[in-house]
């Protein structure tokens, strides 16, 4: 596979250790896995609107209640993931995922809304449980700390390579055999990852202190790094929603979305070698993401500064390459701030300001124009920063 090729070039950070005996194959089994669930979640993506359109669906109000349902739900999945197993939660996801695939092939609209509440369900759980597994896993091997961030930048590359093949699978099997084909492929890949997490460890918090994980601790730190990167998210949710609508209204011919959509993923794949690349050469976490933040506010500020495609398209291409890079940076500075014992939880909660952002983005899409809400969102992305500036503070005086 094109990313057990890539993994193979990406290097160690300068100052990580000799990685120890299993720790290639600890990878290779997470990201295995970790590529197939991605894959499948990005081949329901791109036909999922023409889908429920194809059945003369209110497209809109599923959304809304896939985003409620998820936005809910981040309150307790959490706590499940972290009480009764990372594995058994991975696989719940699995099983969800099937679930919701074949209620994909039911026109109807009260099934297809249980689909959409048991997909923010399964969402909770995709940005939780499998990222919960892996550091656990890995400090349960006693493998060094400062491996997780090869791990994490191995995981946005392979992330934004599987979404170019998924993007192509998706647009040859429409073509042959009708918008519900991505869906059954996606079935069928969820199953085998399902296979491949059933192999893997139980971790679970067996310590006195796991009753902890129902009543979280959310330090100063916790909360800032936990704001820092739902904001962001919350921002990049919203610039999925405007990128189309934008860049028609500026092209003179018709955008072809789906290449823009290929460099956009290569370019999150690129943003995870550059961190790869900045580890390596000892930067500091807090730092680059603090600079990603900014530079990732000055590209959503573009367009509603300028109206030309040229540079606005160039200023999406590089705000992705900053997305590839804050996905790793930001698992990083979790994995060193958040406890182990309540991880699934932690994060579990920070989904809800995602959410919410999501929410009242798409809510007001059809009422504030695109260039007001890039702004709103270039503030987002700035207060991101500043949410990890102030980890960055109170860690100097630390060091200090």
């Amino acid at each position: 596979m094109a990313f057990l090729h890539w993994s193979r070039v990406s290097h160690l950070p300068a100052f990580a250790p000799q990685a120890p005996v299993g720790f290639a194959a600890f990878q290779r089994e997470y990201l295995s896995v970790h590529a197939l669930v991605m894959f499948a979640d990005w081949l329901q993506g791109p036909n999922m609107y023409t889908l429920y359109q194809s059945y003369g669906m209110d497209v809109g109000k599923l959304f809304v209640i896939g985003f409620l349902s998820s936005a809910v739900s981040s309150s307790f999945v959490g706590r499940y993931v972290d009480s009764y197993g990372r594995k058994r939660a991975c696989l719940t996801y699995c099983v969800l995922e099937i679930v919701i695939n074949a209620i994909e092939h039911v026109p109807n609209a009260a099934v297809l809304a249980v689909g959409r509440v048991l997909g923010g369900v399964s969402t909770a759980l995709l940005f939780s449980a499998f990222e919960s597994w892996m550091v656990t896993e890995h400090r349960k091997r006693r493998f060094p700390e400062e491996l997780l961030p090869s791990t994490f930048a191995l995981a946005s590359e392979v992330n934004g390579l599987v979404a170019v093949v998924a993007g192509l699978v998706a647009q040859i099997t429409t073509d042959h055999y009708g918008d519900i084909a991505p869906f059954q492929v996606a079935l069928a890949v969820t199953a085998l990852a399902g296979l491949m997490i059933a192999r893997w460890p139980e971790n679970v918090d067996a310590s006195p202190r796991r009753r902890d994980v129902h009543q979280p601790h959310f330090s100063r730190d916790v909360v800032k790094i936990g704001l820092a990167y739902s904001i962001y998210e919350g921002a990049m949710y919203n610039f999925v929603f405007l990128w189309v609508p934008t860049m028609q209204v500026l092209a003179e011919t018709a955008v072809p979305t789906g290449l823009v959509f290929a460099s956009f993923m290569l370019c999150i794949a690129i943003g995870g070698k550059l961190f790869a690349l900045a580890q390596d050469h000892c930067f500091d976490t807090v730092s680059t993401a603090i600079g990603i933040a900014v530079l990732s506010s000055a590209c959503l500020a573009t367009p509603a500064a300028v109206s030309e495609l040229v540079p606005v398209f160039t200023a999406f291409l590089i705000f992705e390459v900053c997305v590839g890079a804050f996905f790793p940076c930001s698992a990083t500075l979790r994995a060193q701030y958040f406890g182990e014992s309540q991880l699934g939880t932690v994060l579990g909660w920070f989904r809800l300001p995602t959410n919410v952002l999501v929410l009242l983005g798409t809510t007001m899409a059809d009422t504030v124009s695109a260039p007001v809400l890039f702004t709103a969102c270039s503030g987002l992305l700035v207060l991101s920063a500043l949410c990890v500036a102030g980890v960055g503070r109170k860690r100097n005086k630390k060091v200090s």
